[in-house]
C-alpha cells in the first residue's frame, strides 16, 4: 500500500512548482531556424498581402530564370534547389536564408529600378528583407558585424526600435491561397488563420533576451548519424558511436572548406568589393584610396550597390567602396579571361602564373584620373 508521504510528495511538487511560475516570470523561444524555414514555405505556397503591398514566390523565381546562365548575378548563390527545393533540401535552413537574404532583396529592388521587374515586385523585397533581419538578431552571435541587426542583443534604441516594427508588420500579414485555371484567377481564399508561425515569431520577439538560441545544429548531426547508420531512426548505441567516429574523422579534420570550382565560376571575380579592398593592402598611396571611392554619386552603374549596402544612413553606399568605372570594367574582363582559359589552364603546372601573365595582357591606367 501507498503511504500518505507518496502520495502527497507529488501534489506538493506541483503545489511548488505553481507558486514558483507566479513569482518568476519566464520567457520562451521558438526555433528561429525552423521560423525562417516557415516564412520561405508560406511565400512559396501563398500571397503575402500587408499595407497594400504583394509578396509573391514569383519574382524571385523571375530573378532566378533571369540570371541562371549569366556569369556575373545579381543574387548568386540562387539555384533550382533554393527556387524549385525537393522534400529534404526543404529542411536545410541554409536554402531558407539564402533565399530570404539581404541580396535577393538587393537585387528585386535593382531590378525594380531598372524596370526588369514590375513596381508591384516590391512587396516582395520587403518581405524578404524583414524576415533576413528578423533572423540576423535572432541568430547574433558577435559584437562586431557589418550588418547592424546581426550584432549580439544589447537593447539598444535601434535594436528595441526595429523588433517593435516587426510586430507591427507580423500583425499585419494575410495569407492568401490563390487557385488558378488556364492561368486565370478563379478563387481566392484567406487562410490567415490556419498560418501557425507569425504568432510563434510574435512571442519570441516579446520574449528575446539576445540569446542564440537555435536546435538545428544538434538535429543536422543527427540527420548524419541517421544517414551513415542507413537511414535508422533509432540506432543502437554501437552504431552511434561508429557514426560519431567516422564523422568527427571526416568532418572535423578535413583541411578545406573549398567547394567544386565550376559551383563557384560566378563569384570568384565578381565581388568587386573584395577585390577593392584586397587592392589596397597592396597599394596604399593617396591616389589608389582615391580611386576605390571615386564614385560618390547614384548612377545605373552603381545602383545595385546602393541597395546592397546595409546601411545608408552615413553614404548613398554605407560602408561599400565604390571605384571608378574603368575598374569595374577592369575587373569583368579579368572575370572574362578566367572564364574562357580556367579549363585549359586547370590541367597545367603552375595554374597562378599561367593566370597572372594572362591577366597582364589587360592594362589599367588609373592614374589618368
Amino acid at each position: 500500500m501507498y503511504q500518505e508521504k507518496d502520495i502527497l510528495r507529488p501534489m506538493l511538487f506541483l503545489l511548488a512548482l505553481n507558486v514558483l511560475t507566479l513569482l518568476v516570470k519566464v520567457f520562451y523561444f521558438f526555433d528561429t531556424s525552423h521560423l525562417i524555414k516557415a516564412a520561405r514555405n508560406n511565400l512559396m505556397n501563398h500571397e503575402v498581402h500587408f499595407d497594400n503591398k504583394i509578396a509573391d514566390w514569383k519574382y524571385i523565381e523571375s530573378i532566378y530564370h533571369s540570371e541562371k546562365d549569366n556569369i556575373n548575378k545579381l543574387a548568386p548563390k540562387l539555384t533550382k534547389s533554393h527556387i524549385y527545393p525537393l522534400r529534404t533540401e526543404k529542411m536545410k535552413v541554409k536554402l531558407a536564408t539564402q533565399v530570404l537574404s539581404h541580396s535577393v532583396s538587393a537585387a528585386i529592388n535593382f531590378s525594380v529600378t531598372s524596370g526588369n521587374l514590375s513596381h508591384n515586385a516590391l512587396g516582395t523585397a520587403e518581405y524578404i528583407l524583414n524576415f533576413d533581419q528578423l533572423f540576423d538578431i535572432f541568430n547574433s552571435s558577435t559584437f562586431v558585424t557589418t550588418k547592424e541587426l546581426n550584432k549580439a542583443f544589447t537593447g539598444s534604441d535601434s535594436q528595441i526600435k526595429f523588433l517593435l516594427e516587426m510586430q507591427q508588420f507580423l500583425k499585419k500579414l494575410k495569407f492568401i491561397t490563390i487557385q488558378k485555371e488556364n492561368g486565370k484567377i478563379i478563387d481566392e481564399k484567406d487562410v490567415t488563420n490556419n498560418i501557425k508561425f507569425v504568432n510563434s515569431w510574435l512571442i519570441s520577439i516579446s520574449s528575446l533576451i539576445g540569446l542564440r538560441i537555435s536546435q538545428d545544429c544538434l538535429e543536422n548531426f543527427f540527420g548524419l548519424v541517421k544517414k551513415q547508420s542507413g537511414d535508422c531512426i533509432t540506432p543502437t548505441s554501437i552504431q552511434f558511436t561508429r557514426a560519431f567516429k567516422k564523422l568527427f574523422t571526416c568532418c572535423f579534420l578535413v583541411h578545406s572548406g573549398a567547394e567544386n570550382c565550376a559551383d563557384d565560376f560566378s563569384i570568384i571575380l565578381a565581388q568587386l568589393k573584395d577585390v577593392n579592398n584586397k587592392c589596397l593592402t597592396k597599394h596604399t598611396c593617396e591616389v589608389c584610396g582615391n580611386y576605390s571611392m571615386a564614385h560618390q554619386a547614384l548612377d545605373e552603374n552603381n545602383l545595385y550597390c546602393y541597395f546592397k549596402a546595409y546601411q545608408n544612413d552615413k553614404s548613398l553606399f554605407g560602408s561599400l567602396r565604390m571605384p571608378n568605372d574603368d575598374f569595374f570594367i577592369f575587373i569583368c574582363k579579368l572575370e572574362i579571361l578566367f572564364q574562357e582559359n580556367f579549363s585549359d589552364f586547370a590541367l597545367k603546372d603552375k595554374l597562378l602564373n599561367s593566370f597572372i601573365e594572362l591577366f597582364k595582357t589587360e592594362s589599367l591606367n588609373h592614374l589618368k584620373t
